[in-house]
């Protein structure tokens, strides 16, 4: 409905025009007025062709100050002025308000409503107003007749004048008169001198006051409003002091209590002797009061109004802005390319997505831009004029249009997009502008025609395929079949198709496969069966897998389902075949099963007897080491030792220790075949063990002219935790090897951080690596490297070691987790390395080392402990109750287990050595008796010669509080004491210890000496044989030794026996140069 029919409809007394543009509406508005009738009321849009509505309106007021305007505008519009510029538009256009789009019908009625009140107001008031002025000047003419009388015009002088003036004043009062009767206006005289007052018959009407009243004045200024008596009466008094008219409006109250207004104007009439008369009028302006107090309220509702809709457009601005702002994130958010384009086709709008596609280029271009850039790769014209084309189409047909089209990228990247336009219509009807969105359907096109290619494919596949392929519908129907289905089913595909192919179905498997198949359809699984068909014709029998899985369509509903099936006729005559060889080959492999389940029980009676030898073998070794380690380390504390008895004891120790060492690699072989081996993790410092590494080795190394280096990657931790005993023995057999078979050059240790796949982490792969320049290995060779008791040509050559070294390291590298693997070629030297991964800890997760000192005696105010040793072997008992009494302990001892608790009963001791295997009662036996009857109970520590480390579980189980394993050495045997009895030592001071160093320096100075007495050249030989590190060399030198230098040979042997070969070269090399030429 458009606004005239409204406004017709809501003032039918009024007449409307109406104009299309501004200057019509400037044109209509002259027309009107030189007819006479001055529009009252402009309504104009904001939005107009060749003017703007602000424009008219102001120009309109400019001309006709006294219409009234509405600017219809949009509610955001009036916010963007802000209240400077919306102040200034209200005065220069004379506007009342502004009414927002779109607007309803009553809201425009109301607002018409009262504008064309206030307009009506306004009149009224301009009238009254001229009618004010009109009786001013009449007044003004009043005073001049009462100023110069009749009597007082100069007639002598002027007698034409003076009657001609005198005339002219006549009729001026009589037209006052006529006046002042017609408007009701009183008209009233006072003199100061007499008192007297004189008005006419209005002024009685007016105050209501009759004129012979003698009080009349006060009369008058008691009826004044309290409120205006006070400046009335000023303003009379300072007029008439200045000389100067006087004009008040004013309350009164009439006798009936009414208030009303009056309007007094006057001035008075002076002479040379002062006020001589004072005339006035009094106007009744109750109405025009009333008219403009009404008129103020409007205003004041009016503004309110405004102010209120003004909120009201600024908020619904702010929202519009904010629905703006909101849905312009929602359209940038959109993938799809969205615009607007004019009539023009001009892009005057569109999204982020569009923009980043095309660019900001595209925006407000036209035709005529494009074309001149039409040697840019973003700009194609064809495509543009076809955009143009389709522009053009919705907007002369206004329908909705559907394509596919190319858009080319601001990159010249090609791309097709699925294009829907539609027609933006004004409130004509007209089609103005075009809104588009498009959609990047690329890969769904090219998915499309890959799709319709794989089915082309999939046809032919499936037409030449050597396996029958089926679909059918979700009732079993048979939708499809190629050609291969159709000739192992024996039926042609016209047959076959619905329920045809059911026909084919061997009949005894029919109801089975039926069920099969609903059964996997219900359950949503793949239908996977063998059954027969049965040629209709021939009755040829034919096996077939078949294998269907069901077809879904985008939502995931079933639609059907797609098989195969496979002719397996071979197969199964070929398992018809196989089972008959199933049945004979079963009762074969019976009786195969019931000669392994005996050869098993062999294998694992042997692997019973070889743990049991193993356990009998370490018991049987390790007891007399023990005695014999144990008492050489006894006769070493005794410090009155001879020097040549010391070193005697000293070699007999060493060579213990080697035959142990020899004893333990057999044993941990022999371990790692039974799978007894464990890992025992601890933390400690690496670089501390490398460098001790370095020590232990340094004089071997030199000794043959080598270079022993280590390198340690910055990055490797300093401090990981890992079995320590484990790596150092792997470590110390790479780097024993490494110089025993390297004569000349270099051995290199290193250490560096490698990739981890560790799933853990704060795990570190670190990768140790001992490479040499020795003689190498033989490829051939190399595969039996790690295998036990194997030895290379080079270590048979050496007549050295058991062969054991390097499969004892590769067995505790894959305990650690990883691989120890070599690098070789004959003559070039060797690299064996491997990965293990540890955990880096802190400095301070390391145990506390206390250095090792030799215990002398106990220390003063502790209490007396007794020690029981239960031991079977008199040597080893003998051993520690020596030992443990030659410190001061109380010592009791028993030789068997039985004898051991009867002793317990009796004696009470703190501490129990218990060996674990005695006779008459194990050592097991007995502690568990000891715990069950001990009132207080003992610390007992188990003496243990056993190989193994997971029967430490079982001795703890059976009640000891730790073990020691055989054979023991001093320093651990007293720091277990001390761990469970918290018992202190004395110790031997560092004085003492020199001391006895001192003591047998006599022995070295007699080697020395018979030294100094062998040829130059046997020294010469001796020391290059030393360090070369040939052992054979050096016994046959030692063989030319004479007799009496018995002592010196015994001592030289000590030293290769116990590869102190270092030693033996500085012995050598201080006694060089010394020799004499010939021997004795």
């Amino acid at each position: 409905m458009t606004l005239k029919t409204q406004l017709v409809r809501q003032f039918p007394n009024c007449r409307v025009a109406t104009a299309q543009s501004g200057a019509e509406a400037l044109e209509r508005s002259e027309t009107l007025r030189a007819a006479g009738a001055t529009p009252a009321l402009v309504i104009a849009d904001w939005i107009m062709p060749e003017m703007q509505g602000d424009a008219l309106l102001m120009e309109l007021h400019s001309r006709y100050p006294q219409m009234l305007s509405i600017l219809l505008t949009e509610p955001d519009r009036v916010a963007d002025l802000g209240g400077e510029n919306l102040g200034s538009l209200v005065h220069q256009a004379g506007l009342y308000r502004f009414l927002a789009k779109p607007w309803s019908e009553a809201d425009l009625a109301l607002t018409v409503r009262e504008a064309l009140r206030r307009s009506q107001q306004e009149q009224q008031l301009t009238q009254q107003q001229e009618e004010l002025e009109l009786l001013r000047a009449n007044l003004a003419a009043s005073r001049m007749t009462e100023r110069y009388p009749t009597e007082r015009y100069p007639t002598e002088r002027y007698p034409t004048e003076h009657h001609q003036t005198r005339l002219a004043l006549q009729q001026s009062r009589e037209q006052l008169q006529l006046t002042l009767e017609f408007t009701g206006i009183g008209a009233w005289s006072w003199h100061p001198l007499t008192h007297e007052y004189a008005w006419n018959g209005n002024m009685e009407q007016l105050l209501e006051i009759a004129p012979s009243l003698d009080n009349m004045f006060q009369v008058w200024q008691e009826r004044m409003h309290p409120e205006d008596r006070h400046r009335v009466a000023a303003s009379i008094q300072q007029a008439l002091a200045d000389q100067s008219s006087f004009s008040e409006e004013y309350r009164y109250q009439l006798l009936d209590g009414r208030m009303v207004w009056r309007w007094v104007m006057g001035q008075g009439l002076y002479s040379e002797g002062g006020l001589e008369r004072v005339l006035g009028v009094v106007q009744d302006i109750t109405e025009r009061k009333e008219t403009e107090l009404a008129l103020q309220q409007l205003n004041a509702e009016l503004e309110l109004r405004v102010q209120m809709r003004t909120q009201e457009l600024e908020y619904q601005s702010h929202l519009l802005r904010q629905t703006k702002n909101h849905y312009q994130q929602i359209l940038d958010a959109i993938p799809d390319l969205i615009f607007c384009k004019t009539d023009q086709s001009r892009i005057v709008y569109a999204n982020k997505a569009f923009r980043d596609y095309a660019g900001q280029g595209f925006l407000g271009a036209g035709l005529e831009e494009f074309q001149a850039h039409a040697d840019q790769p973003h700009i194609n014209l064809e495509y543009i004029n076809q955009y143009l084309k389709d522009d053009f189409a919705v907007l002369s047909t206004g329908n909705v249009l559907k394509t596919e089209e190319p858009i080319l990228s601001q990159t010249g990247e090609l791309r097709l997009f699925s294009t829907i336009k539609a027609p933006i219509f004004n409130s004509q009807g007209e089609a103005l502008q075009v809104v588009g969105i498009s959609r990047d359907i690329t890969d769904r096109d090219r998915a499309e025609q890959a799709l319709r290619e794989s089915e082309a494919r999939y046809q032919t596949l499936a037409q030449v395929s050597p396996v029958g392929i089926f679909r059918t519908n979700l009732d079993g129907d048979c939708i499809y079949a190629n050609d291969r289905w159709c000739q192992i089913a024996g039926l042609s595909l016209a047959v076959a198709l619905g329920q045809g192919w059911v026909s084919a179905i061997y009949p005894d498997d029919r109801a089975r496969i039926f069920a099969e198949w609903y059964q996997a359809a219900e359950a949503g699984q793949q239908f996977q069966s063998e059954y027969r068909f049965q040629n209709v014709d021939t009755e040829q029998i034919t096996w077939v897998l078949a294998q269907a899985i069901a077809e879904q369509d985008q939502a995931g509903n079933r639609v059907g389902h797609v098989g195969t099936i496979t002719d397996i006729t071979d197969c199964k005559l070929a398992e018809q075949a196989l089972r008959r060889l199933n049945l004979e080959l079963e009762a074969r492999v019976e009786q195969r099963t019931l000669e392994l389940q005996a050869t098993a029980q062999a294998a694992e009676a042997a692997n019973q007897a070889k743990s049991i030898f193993l356990a009998n073998m370490s018991h049987e070794l390790r007891t007399p080491l023990n005695a014999i380690l144990g008492f050489s380390q006894l006769l070493n504390r005794d410090s009155a030792l001879p020097p040549e008895q010391q070193q005697q004891v000293s070699i007999i120790n060493r060579s213990g220790e080697r035959l142990l060492n020899l004893i333990n690699d057999i044993l941990e072989m022999s371990k790692i075949e039974a799978g007894r081996v464990i890992l025992t993790p601890s933390c400690f410092d690496l670089r501390e063990l490398i460098i001790s590494l370095k020590e232990l080795f340094q004089l071997k190394a030199s000794s043959k002219g080598l270079q022993l280096v280590t390198q340690i990657d910055a990055a490797v931790p300093p401090q990981i935790e890992t079995d320590e005993g484990k790596l150092r023995q792997v470590l110390m057999n790479l780097l024993s090897n490494a110089i025993k078979f390297t004569q000349q050059g270099r051995v290199t240790l290193s250490l560096q951080v490698a990739p981890s796949s560790e799933a853990n982490a704060a795990a570190v792969m670190l990768q140790f690596a001992v490479e040499d320049t020795g003689l190498g290995i033989h490829p051939d060779e190399q595969a039996a490297l790690f295998e036990p008791f194997v030895q290379t040509q080079a270590g048979k050559a050496s007549q050295e070691g058991t062969g054991l070294g390097l499969p004892i390291s590769r067995q505790f590298v894959q305990l650690m987790g990883g691989t120890l693997t070599v690098e070789s070629n004959l003559g070039q030297g060797a690299k064996f390395y491997f990965q293990i991964p540890v955990l880096p800890v802190q400095a301070s997760d390391l145990p506390t080392s206390v250095p090792r000192r030799k215990v002398i005696g106990l220390a003063p105010d502790q209490p007396r402990y007794r020690i029981l040793v239960a031991e079977d072997q008199p040597e080893n008992r003998l051993f520690l109750v020596q030992l443990l009494q030659s410190v001061g302990f109380d010592v009791q001892q028993a030789g068997d287990g039985q004898a051991a608790v009867d002793l317990y009963d009796q004696w009470q001791p703190n501490l129990i050595w218990m060996d674990m295997r005695m006779p008459i009662m194990d050592g097991y036996e007995a502690t568990r008796q000891i715990r069950a009857s001990a009132q207080v109970t003992p610390k007992i520590i188990a003496l243990t010669a056993s190989a193994f480390d997971d029967e430490r579980s079982a001795i703890l189980a059976a009640g000891c509080d730790d073990l020691v394993c055989k054979p023991v050495t001093i320093a651990l045997l007293f720091e277990t004491m001390a761990e469970q009895l918290a018992v202190r030592y004395l110790y031997e001071t560092p004085a003492e210890a020199a001391d006895g160093a001192e003591d047998s320096n006599p022995a070295a100075e007699k080697h020395l000496a018979a030294l100094e007495q062998m040829p130059s050249d046997w020294i010469e030989q001796m020391q290059w044989a030393a360090r070369t590190a040939d052992e054979e060399l050096v016994l046959q030198l030692i063989e030319q030794l004479p007799s009496a230098q018995a002592p010196l040979a015994c001592t030289l042997r000590e030293l290769v026996d116990t590869m102190q070969l270092d030693q033996l070269v500085a012995l050598v090399t201080e006694a060089e140069g010394v020799g004499v030429s010939t021997l004795d």
